[in-house]
Parts: structure tokens; C-alpha cells; sequence
């Protein structure tokens, strides 16, 4: 599920939808934070992809 949440941000910020996005990987990244070991790349995406985001 978590993975699904990162992908639907995913396709959110590309309809420019940023807004919407942002929840959506703040879930996942605290999934996959509570989840997986520290230095896990899933996490490092969801960290990037948040530090993309323009403020709203």
C-alpha cells in the first residue's frame, strides 16, 4: 500500500496537484520510516520527491 501512496503522489504532482500530494507522501514516508531500516532507497525517494515540492 505504501508503495501505492508514493505512486499516486507521483501522478498527482505531474497533473500539478501538489497540494494533494503532499499527505499522500508524508503517509508514506512515515511507513516506510516506522518499517524499513534507516538507509532504505524507498525512503530516499520519498524524502526527494517531498523536498520537490514547491510551498504551497
Amino acid at each position: 500500500m505504501t508503495t501505492h501512496l508514493n505512486n499516486l503522489a507521483g501522478v498527482l504532482v505531474k497533473l500539478n496537484r501538489t497540494a494533494e500530494a503532499r499527505p499522500l507522501l508524508e503517509q508514506a514516508l512515515a511507513i516506510f520510516r516506522a518499517t524499513l531500516p534507516a538507509d532504505h532507497p524507498h525512503i530516499g525517494v520519498v524524502e526527494g520527491r517531498l523536498a520537490a515540492l514547491p510551498d504551497d
